[in-house]
């Protein structure tokens, strides 16, 4: 879309977004759960419950949710970390190669992949109506995240804006580029960056401050593509637990000043009286200064004996002690925990349809999600998402160095490794003893390796290649079946002898399969002729 003057005017002074102020709301509400941003500001005076100054103290006490989210949304760091997944950018083989460089450092040395995982991943929970959008300086373009609070109209096509009005530029912006005073916007459309100077009947364009958009689109798009059914805006991957997320932070709140309010225990001693005015309160006619008036001895130290008298016959027993401790009953505290508690399950299986168990095999560990389905579809939805976004964002950086660029098609892996290592090899043996298809077993096997492994792609590498050679791997020696031949018996048996007389351990990461079973085969060789009966149990 390509904006006239009179049109640029016209929504300067009517927004023709309607959402915009909701979108906005929902950038706080969703800034302040997840990253902690002004909790102070959002949480409300619970009118009737508590006056001005303990609604004050309660604010000040309060902690965001972002502890919550930090744990829960963990997995969404899997969907540009996971195994496989291909980049192809159509371009011609002199060219791919610069370009993939040019991939490799669009901004202070970082990736594409780098920018989505550490400034979009965040911006698509947070502020899913802000905008990635490319900025060009001295013929170079690279991705910034724009924010829905610095946004005054825009109307969006799918995910690509057909225009963008910004909001207008602070009052040094006229007094720094030698302007006369007025109000300035930045306007951007399919053909021009334009920087306007709104009059009261009309606008006009700063030629010196308008710019060619070489992209011929708005290079920018929303951090989400998931469209609102209601109205016409994106929404968050959270947004079903927002309102959740909110009471989670009132209750947290609550339970924060009954802690600080009622969490002290309570001193408590028999007064006597001051033994330096004697118990009147004064001294040569003026007010005491160690029991401040009141004849009573209220100060406490630990090296004072409190002598009481035995009762005398009928005396009453005044106290059974002299003084003690007073500790507030736990039964709100522990109530309010166990509702936090629950609430914050609730969270988390709001958006991934399961939640974690509390058993680890030891106390750094995290507990395995129930059932880990329903979080690989909902992964799987993200990772589209992302690829989607991704490609856009690809397209726009490399067709401004590349004229007719055709576009890329980019595939996210899908192998999250969300599953600790400890509960795939108890799924494997369960497997094996429930008569799994070797299959089957093969693949958990390798999944359990990339777990293991999943930092360390060399050590990964060996170990996959060490199961595709060594034969029938997922059993035992001694649990081979009859037909199998004399030679995998023998090669399952001396497969580790074989390893350790490797000369260069890498042969077993960068060789072939049929290179290392050729090596497995001549070693065997090599020692038939020394093999006892007794090696191995069933082999002549």
């Amino acid at each position: 879309m390509i904006l006239t003057t009179d049109q640029i005017f016209k929504y300067i002074k009517t927004p023709q977004n309607p959402n915009i102020t909701r979108a906005v709301n929902q950038y706080t509400q969703l800034n302040v759960n997840v990253n902690g941003v002004g909790v102070t500001e959002y949480l409300d005076t619970l009118q009737g419950y508590e006056n001005a100054d303990q609604a004050k103290l309660r604010k000040k006490r309060a902690k965001s949710n972002k502890h919550i989210f930090s744990a829960v949304l963990r997995p969404m760091d899997k969907i540009l970390t996971a195994k496989g997944g291909s980049v192809f950018l159509n371009l011609p083989d002199n060219q791919e190669d610069r370009a993939k460089a040019q991939l490799s450092n669009v901004r202070n040395g970082e990736s594409m992949k780098d920018f989505f995982q550490k400034i979009w991943k965040n911006k698509f929970v947070t502020d899913p109506n802000g905008l990635i959008m490319f900025e060009v300086e001295d013929d170079n373009t690279y991705p910034t995240y724009k924010s829905i609070l610095c946004i005054h109209d825009y109307i969006v096509s799918g995910i690509v804006p057909d225009y963008i009005i910004f909001k207008k530029y602070s009052e040094t912006f006229a007094e720094n580029n030698g302007l006369s005073e007025g109000d300035y916007y930045r306007v951007i459309d399919d053909a021009f960056d334009y920087v306007v100077r709104m009059g009261d009947e009309s606008a006009t364009i700063i030629d010196d401050l308008t710019f060619d958009n070489y992209f011929g689109v708005v290079p920018a798009f929303t951090c989400s593509d998931i469209q609102d059914p209601n109205f016409d805006l994106k929404l968050s991957p959270i947004d079903s637990v927002i309102e959740l997320s909110d009471e989670y932070m009132l209750d947290g709140s609550i339970h924060s000043i009954y802690k600080f309010l009622h969490g002290f225990p309570l001193y408590w001693q028999i007064l006597s009286d001051c033994q330096h005015c004697e118990g009147s309160g004064l001294i040569e006619g003026n007010k005491c200064g160690y029991c401040g008036g009141t004849g009573k001895d209220i100060k406490r130290d630990v090296s004072k004996v409190f002598g009481v008298e035995p009762p005398v016959g009928d005396d009453p027993v005044i106290v059974p002690d002299v003084a003690g401790y007073v500790s507030p009953p736990i039964d709100v505290w522990q109530e309010q925990r166990t509702e936090l508690d629950w609430m914050e399950t609730a969270i988390e299986f709001g958006i991934w349809g399961t939640e974690r168990t509390e058993e680890a095999k030891n106390e750094t560990a995290t507990g395995a999600f129930i059932n880990t389905q329903p979080k690989n579809d909902r992964l799987n939805e993200m990772s589209d998402t992302t690829e989607r976004l991704m490609k856009t964002a690809v397209d726009l950086y490399l067709s401004f160095y590349y004229i007719n660029y055709p576009g890329s098609a980019i595939s996210l892996g899908r192998r999250y490794l969300i599953e600790p290592p400890d509960s795939i090899m108890k799924r494997f043996i369960d497997g094996k003893e429930g008569g799994m298809p070797a299959t089957s077993l093969l693949n958990l096997l390798i999944e359990y390796y990339h777990t293991i492994y999943e930092n360390q792609p060399n050590n990964l590498a060996k170990m996959v290649n060490l199961i595709k050679t060594e034969p029938l791997p997922h059993l035992k020696i001694e649990e081979l079946p009859e037909y199998v031949s004399q030679d995998d018996k023998l090669g399952k048996a001396y497969i580790n002898d074989w390893v350790a007389s490797l000369e260069n351990q890498q042969y077993l990461i960068f060789s072939t399969q049929k290179e290392r079973k050729q090596s497995l085969e001549e070693f065997i060789k090599t020692k038939k002729d020394g093999i006892e009966s007794t090696r191995i149990e069933g082999v002549a």
